[in-house]
């Protein structure tokens, strides 16, 4: 599926989130705020790690723009503060042969096939069609808890 016929998805993909996420309290982005920064964090989550079910990964990689990504089998997800329903998933990845990158979605669920996906930091929105916004308001890594899915994954 190429990713014009993925848009009217997504669209309504992410009017479920919006329903989902509701209106949080996390700290908007601005354009000063940085994107990704790089590599996982090697600091310990401040949220509990949880576990991911099979199907989340594939359903992520789904999105994948003109590239194809493919999972590592690496996955972690934490509860997203402030947003009800909403957690925010980490997942190391391969891009078109380069080196592991790691980004950061959000969705309703972690079993089974996801619902809404959204792309939070700057490597999930450059890898993937997911939308980068809910309710109007950018996503990025500084979105409360992205950091902590990061860390969920050393």
């Amino acid at each position: 599926m190429n990713s014009t016929r993925k848009l009217p998805l997504v669209a309504s993909a992410l009017a479920g989130l919006l329903l989902i996420a509701g209106c949080g309290t996390s700290t908007p982005a601005t354009e000063s705020q940085p994107v990704n920064t790089s590599t996982p964090s090697s600091a310990a989550p401040t949220a509990e790690c949880l576990q991911v079910g099979a199907d989340v990964a594939p359903a992520i990689a789904s999105g994948a723009n003109d590239l194809p990504i493919t999972p590592t089998g690496r996955i972690a997800a934490v509860k997203a503060p402030g947003r009800a329903d909403a957690y925010l998933v980490a997942m190391e990845f391969d891009a078109a042969g380069g080196d592991p990158e790691v980004g950061v979605w959000m969705t309703a669920a972690i079993e089974g096939s996801p619902p809404p996906i959204a792309a939070v930091d700057g490597f999930a929105q450059q890898f993937t069609v997911w939308p980068g916004t809910i309710n109007g308001e950018e996503l990025s890594i500084v979105e409360p808890g992205a950091e902590d899915a990061i860390a969920c994954l050393e």
